[in-house]
């Protein structure tokens, strides 16, 4: 009979090679070729993305916050320990497949009553070595494992992400905070100016040159200037803040640089070879961080399928003891005391089969969701950089017109100034001359942050280079 549960154990072992369940294959929903002719990149050259690709903007104190946030962001630390608390969970589950041993040592006192019949004192001493394992034969805990290395992975894709919607957000708000800046010089050079105006104005009424009216329009113009001032520097605050939050730093400790700027980058335009931004290789759609996450998670729903369906097959494990029992301490450790113990143990679902073939069911629905899921994910990504490459063409195209609109308005309101101080006309038309050059002025800004922020869409769309950087976040 010994001979045949070893047997047994032995049959179970040769058999643990087997995996139930369907292995992993990607998807491919759409062509390469395809995606590269409908994105209009030049897959003939193309051109990795540097996960540095905010220097290209030559702007340090962005260079600062950006590293200062990816070390001390709450946010990044967050994600970090969350991938390093799905590593401990993969190495402990690496192991469910090998036998547990555990030492244990105990002692027993006994006195029986005197009423049963007898009274006895009994010692006993047992020291030994107690052995479990589940024989993996269908591969329900190789299934596992797939789950919690696809779960880490996911995690390494999350930190990522996470680092990358973080860039993208503290240089959106950088360039929103400086427009605001540049807006508020603006604001504040056309305020002087049009005191200057006022000043002219107002000496020409006193000398009975102009009328009242002309002489409220150029107190209206002043005061209308004054108004945008505070609405600017409440925007400039309201950044700053915002920036606190990502960068986990108080506005008051940020350096001074970003109240005072030797250079604002939001008063030019970006510089940008829009076909070199074109040679961005398709591959990273399916890199990204957020694409990897959605694929892991399909990765360990599938793998969930294959646990599922090993619980449909029997079970084998074996128990054991090897050790020594003896009455009195002094004799427990010699070889008249050696004992041990096997018991292997089959067993083979039965009345709740019905429950386990529908968990086998829902596991393979879930995943539909997870592939329709990954699905959505691939076409959102590719939606985000075709919005991209196309923001950056016409806004591109529109920044040479605004330009030319800021040098002709500017060129009418010195011709109109000159015609109103010689008496030619009324004051009216140098105070449509002078908002049209203002909103001339603030629609070319407003341009120079459209396309800042096009061209942030587009490095956070194209993965950001950032694919492999989480395995450095697992240095202890």
């Amino acid at each position: 009979m010994r001979n045949k549960n070893i047997e047994i154990v032995l049959l179970g072992s040769l058999l643990a090679g087997c995996t139930v369940g369907p292995d992993y294959k990607r998807p491919e929903f759409y062509d390469t070729q395809k995606l590269s002719s409908a994105l209009k990149l030049n897959t003939q050259t193309p051109k990795s993305i540097s996960a540095e690709w905010y220097h290209r903007f030559q702007d340090q104190t962005l260079n600062d916050l950006v590293k200062t946030a990816l070390s001390n962001a709450p946010s990044v630390n967050q994600a970090v320990h969350k991938l390093r608390a799905a590593r401990y969970s993969l190495n402990q589950g690496e192991f469910q497949s090998f036998p547990m041993f555990d030492i244990n040592g105990g002692y027993n006192y006994d006195k029986s009553s005197k009423e049963a019949g007898y009274g006895i004192d009994q010692d006993y001493y047992q020291l030994g070595m107690d052995a479990s394992w589940e024989i993996d034969i269908w591969g329900a805990n190789r299934r596992n494992t797939e789950v919690l290395r696809a779960t880490f992975k996911a995690a390494g894709a999350n930190l990522d992400n996470v680092k990358l919607v973080l860039i993208a957000e503290i240089i959106s708000d950088y360039l929103n905070l400086r427009t605001n800046q540049e807006q508020l010089k603006l604001a504040q050079k056309t305020l002087a100016y049009r005191q200057e105006v006022f000043d002219l104005v107002k000496r020409q009424y006193d000398n009975g040159l102009t009328d009242f009216i002309s002489l409220q329009q150029a107190q209206y113009s002043v005061d209308t200037a004054k108004v945008l001032i505070p609405q600017y520097q409440m925007a400039i605050e309201n950044y700053k803040t915002a920036l606190s939050v990502l960068t986990g730093i108080l506005p008051d400790d940020f350096p001074a640089e970003i109240n005072t700027p030797t250079t604002n980058l939001a008063a030019v335009a970006p510089q940008y070879d829009l076909s070199e931004l074109k040679m961005v290789p398709i591959e990273v759609i399916r890199s990204r961080p957020d694409v990897k996450i959605s694929e892991e998670n399909l990765i360990a729903q599938n793998a969930a399928i294959g646990q599922a369906v090993a619980n449909l097959y029997p079970n084998v494990s074996l128990n054991g003891f090897i050790g020594w029992q003896a009455g009195e301490l002094s004799h427990l450790i010699n070889s008249q005391t050696s004992t041990y113990s096997y018991s292997p143990l089959i067993k083979l679902p039965f009345f709740h089969w019905n429950q386990l073939t529908n968990a086998v069911k829902a596991q393979k629905e879930t995943k539909q969701e997870y592939l329709y899921a990954y699905q959505i994910s691939i076409l959102n990504a590719i939606k985000e950089l075709r919005d991209a490459l196309i923001g950056l063409e016409e806004e591109q195209k529109q920044n040479a017109s605004y330009r030319q609109e800021v040098q002709s308005m500017d060129d009418v309101l010195q011709s109109t100034l000159a015609k109103y101080e010689n008496g030619l006309i009324n004051f009216s038309e140098v105070l449509t001359a002078e908002q049209n050059l203002l909103q001339a002025q603030t629609e070319l800004l407003g341009n120079h942050n459209n396309l800042y922020q096009q061209l942030i869409a587009f490095y956070k769309a194209a993965g950001g280079g950032l694919e492999t950087s989480w395995p450095s976040a697992l240095k202890d």
